[in-house]
């Protein structure tokens, strides 16, 4: 591992290690477990084939509320099993597929400039539900509820986030309050 990687925290390291293996081989994996097992010196992980049977779930056709698309699924058998040693610095990895399949593109669509500066816009003036609302009238159902949330709360952050440290930011807050004529109680 280099000194990136040991910077990140557990989760993030294992999604780093999905998102590289995802690069390399082309197909994605569901992460199903992290743990940290008491008698081991270190973190295990698991994860399986985003097209295996066992981890799709059907919709019903009338319970849609988007334009889904089926993915294929293959008897593939494919799964990652992971350990990370932290303290000897290294990741011994073990990828499983049986069957080899196409793999599936991403069906991510990202928002264009003019899509996000109307969300970033109206992130004020609107509930999320009724941005979403409005969003999907406007620019079609492409855009997802998570992508909505998402950049509102970019654009509300902005507002009042002054640090990363919650205490300094909000003490920065209140000094420009006190400025505009607000007191602080004490």
């Amino acid at each position: 591992m280099n000194d990136d990687m040991m910077d990140l925290d557990d989760d993030a390291l294992v999604k780093t290690i999905f998102d590289t293996i995802e690069r390399q081989t082309g197909y994605r994996h569901y992460q199903q477990r992290i743990g940290n097992p008491i008698l081991s010196n270190a973190i295990v992980f698991y994860g399986k084939c985003i097209q295996r049977p066992d981890t799709q779930h059907p919709l019903n056709p009338n319970d849609r509320r988007r334009n889904v698309v089926s993915m294929p699924t293959y008897d593939c058998r494919g799964e990652i099993t992971g350990h990370i040693h932290r303290d000897q610095n290294w990741i011994q990895l073990t990828i499983d597929h049986h069957q080899n399949h196409q793999p599936q593109p991403t069906q991510r669509v990202f928002l264009t400039n003019e899509e996000v500066d109307f969300l970033s816009d109206n992130a004020t003036t609107m509930t999320t539900p009724e941005l979403y609302r409005t969003s999907v009238q406007r620019f079609g159902n492409h855009i997802t509820r998570a992508q909505v949330y998402h950049w509102r709360l970019d654009a509300v952050q902005g507002e009042y986030l002054r640090d990363n440290d919650q205490f300094v930011s909000a003490r920065a807050l209140l000094n420009e309050w006190n400025d505009c004529g607000f007191e602080e109680v004490r």
